[in-house]
């Protein structure tokens, strides 16, 4: 699983955390049009250097400033099928949406990245907040209300790699 996927599967344990608490102090902020569009049914498919990957996300509204995303991904390469979850919202303070995500592959993966975008913003890259990974340089998004893109680049072993996603809602 690449680190942008982790990104918005672990975006999702910390949301029942904290997300009462920060949704007081979000009451006035407008809230982001992500949050409104994405919940519902996704089916996925990813080409990159391994071949091809297809996957189902779940999307849920867990309050006005999170979502709950439950991901099945199919095998890619040597990596086998498995599950994740993430916690994406948006930070208001910061101006940038926030993912922290984990998968069930043997080593548990997770991470968390960020996003500096205004509200309203219906494309964004992700860049890796924790843990760094100086491999994975950068996942670009764009959102609508009935697809979602995603191109992503990293080095593995020096190489420039890349890859593409796609979704759309069923």
């Amino acid at each position: 699983m690449r680190f942008p996927r982790i990104i918005l599967f672990a975006a999702c344990a910390a949301l029942f955390t904290v997300g009462g608490t920060i949704g007081f102090a979000r009451a006035a902020a407008q809230q982001p049009a992500l949050l409104t569009m994405l919940p519902g049914s996704w089916s996925c498919t990813y080409r990159g250097p391994k071949g091809t990957r297809t996957s189902t996300l779940t999307i849920t509204s867990q309050n006005a400033n999170w979502l709950l995303i439950a991901g099945k991904d199919g095998a890619y390469g040597t990596t086998p099928a498995h599950e994740g979850a993430t916690l994406f919202g948006y930070d208001d303070k910061k101006d940038q949406y926030v993912g922290m995500g984990g998968n069930t592959l043997p080593g548990g993966e997770w991470g968390i990245g960020t996003a500096k975008a205004s509200p309203s913003a219906t494309t964004m890259t992700f860049l890796g907040a924790y843990p760094a990974d100086p491999t994975h340089d950068k996942t670009t998004y764009t959102f609508s209300a009935s697809t979602i893109t995603y191109n992503e680049t990293w080095s593995e072993k020096g190489k420039a790699m890349s890859g593409h996603g796609s979704c759309t809602k069923q």
